[in-house]
């Protein structure tokens, strides 16, 4: 329990490292950062001003390398990069004077959401909750009787309605699931290093995305045919008649 609790300190004290961004950008899309220029009397810095910056990738490669930034009227953008996920450093410097201009760091998440330990907290912790309501789920599932009741020659007795809930349960089940490999998605996605993990998680919540409904269709008619032959079966019980039980 000990060691359970060090790993999920260590994992929240390494997502606090890189809470520092100034910004947050979504993998592979396109950034047009726009950076307004201020000469020493707080007005724009004039056409004649040219900058420069360069930006480090995450493992602290270069990704930009003394890149001249486009003049416009009020500000100098230039296209930054977002191919790697993690914490990018960048600095911006101005030839003119040999003076840097602004030093600033951003984030590159899967979804382009903002890393924040007080949500990750609140996923991690909503997570726990789910996993614990599914488990407890799938053991009440397990308590409950899966048909009618039966004497010791399969000759059946009465209807058992608590084989119902059974798979009401089931249902409670799937839409747990869902939203575990969801939420589980989108915290790789914003948290992780890499989109694999995340990606492949959303991918995996698409595809029970897609058969939930016809899984509905089929689950509401095998129950109706259940309900059918049930209500046939109590008559012929209380007719007398001795029925086999499945």
């Amino acid at each position: 329990m000990k060691k359970q609790i060090f790993i999920l300190i260590a994992i929240l004290l390494t997502i606090n490292l890189v809470m520092g961004a100034s910004y947050t950008f979504k993998h592979n899309e396109d950034v047009n950062f726009r950076f307004r220029c201020l000469d020493e009397n707080n007005s724009y810095c004039s056409s004649g001003t040219s900058l420069i910056i360069s930006v480090e990738y995450p493992n602290g490669s270069n990704a930009l390398n003394n890149k001249s930034m486009t003049h416009n009227p009020s500000f100098y953008n230039i296209t930054l990069p977002t191919d790697s996920i993690g914490n990018y450093a960048c600095i911006i410097i101005s030839p003119n004077t040999n003076g840097t201009i602004s030093e600033f760091t951003y984030d590159v998440t899967g979804t382009g959401e903002r890393r924040d330990i007080t949500k990750g907290i609140l996923y991690i912790s909503f997570l726990a909750i789910l996993v614990f309501l599914f488990i407890v789920n799938m053991y009440g599932m397990g308590k409950l009787p899966k048909g009618n009741d039966t004497d010791p020659y399969g000759r059946l007795l009465s209807i058992n309605n608590l084989k119902y809930l059974r798979s009401i349960l089931w249902v409670f089940s799937w839409v747990i699931l869902l939203v575990i490999v969801f939420t589980s998605s989108n915290l790789a996605l914003v948290y992780a290093n890499d989109t694999m993990f995340g990606d492949m998680l959303f991918n995996l919540y698409r595809i029970m995305m897609t058969i939930t409904l016809p899984m509905t269709v089929i689950w509401f008619a095998f129950l109706f045919i259940q309900i059918f032959k049930d209500r046939e079966m109590k008559k012929m019980i209380e007719r007398g008649i001795d029925v086999q039980g499945p």
